[in-house]
Formats: structure tokens, sequence, C-alpha cells
């Protein structure tokens, strides 16, 4: 689910990163992902857990006048089990994978995002908003937006960002997982 990520300032105080970190933000110019232009990472993910035919239904839903909840909650009933649209049989171990490069791609595309990122929450610990799903290893989406957020903001800069998403599209899914909880933890 959406919502920006949070962290800890130097006082103590938790405060929200940059909206950039929410994946439900339209964002100000499309993305390209997956070899298709995006408004929303929400949107993109919820289309590419889905088989042709939700993919191709969710990928055409622009927003029309919705806001960033209202779209993101829009797409994320698309890709529910209430869609009535079928599910990738490797998406549990897929998502987080997805989920990764979906946020690379969109920093790829928006680098002014990534530094003000990495000025605002320097070397933080980002946490996601509690959400939905945990998986095999417990964890919800709450654990892994701040997982993907910190690492994508620990890269620092575009270049480095692009050898990542190379070398994670090179991962399975379980692979990016222990990766990520092996930086995160």
């Amino acid at each position: 689910m959406g919502g920006v990520c949070l962290f800890y300032n130097k006082n103590g105080k938790k405060i929200e990163a940059t909206k950039f970190t929410d994946n439900f933000q339209i964002l100000p110019g499309n993305f390209n992902s997956f070899g298709l232009d995006w408004y929303s990472v929400e949107q993109a993910f919820q289309a590419l857990k889905l088989g042709p035919e939700g993919r191709k239904k969710i990928h055409s839903e622009a927003p029309n006048g919705r806001n960033d909840v209202q779209y993101g909650n829009y797409v994320w009933s698309l890709g529910s089990k209430d869609g009535g649209f079928k599910m990738r049989s490797d998406w549990d171990i897929e998502k987080v994978k997805v989920m990764f490069i979906l946020n690379i791609d969109k920093y790829i595309a928006h680098p002014y995002a990534l530094a003000d990122l990495v000025k605002l929450t320097r070397n933080a610990r980002l946490m996601g908003l509690p959400s939905t799903n945990s998986n095999r290893h417990g964890k919800g989406w709450d654990y892994w937006n701040g997982a993907i957020q910190t690492e994508i903001r620990d890269t620092g800069e575009i270049e480095n960002l692009k050898g990542l998403r190379h070398n994670i599209s090179e991962m399975s899914g379980k692979e990016v997982e222990e990766n990520l909880l092996l930086e995160y933890e």
C-alpha cells in the first residue's frame, strides 16, 4: 500500500521522507519500467502481478482526476483478488524484486528525487508505513518499502542506481529478499 516513508532525524523526531517514497504517488511525468510507461509505482506493481488480461487493463487506467490515494486504491483493487484477474504463479517469490526494480526505474526517470532523498534523509533508516501482506520472512510491505527506499538512497547517484538495477534484474526474487534482509537489518 501507499504512504510516504518515515525516518528519525538527528534529534530523534520521526518525520516524513520525500513524497517520492510513496508508491501511490502519481508521478510528475510517467516513468518507464518493464518496457511500459506508468503513472505510479502502485499501478505498475498491480499490473505486473497479473496475467496478460489484467496487466493490460491496469496499464490502460489513467488517474482521470483521482488524487494519489484514490488512484492507488483503485489500481490496488483491480490487482486484488476481487479484481477478477489471474495472478502470476511466481508472484510470491518475485514481488519484492519487482517492487525494487520499479522504484529504481522511478528514480532513474526522476534523478532530482534521488538527490532530494539523499539530502533529506542522509544515512537514516527509512521505514514504510504499516501495510499489507507479510511473506515467508514474516515481513510486510512496511518493512520492504523501507528497505528498498533505504537501499536506493544509499546508492547515492543515478549511475550507481543503474548498476544496482542491472544486478537485481540478474538475481532471483529470493536472492533479492536475502540481500535486502542483510543490508537493512
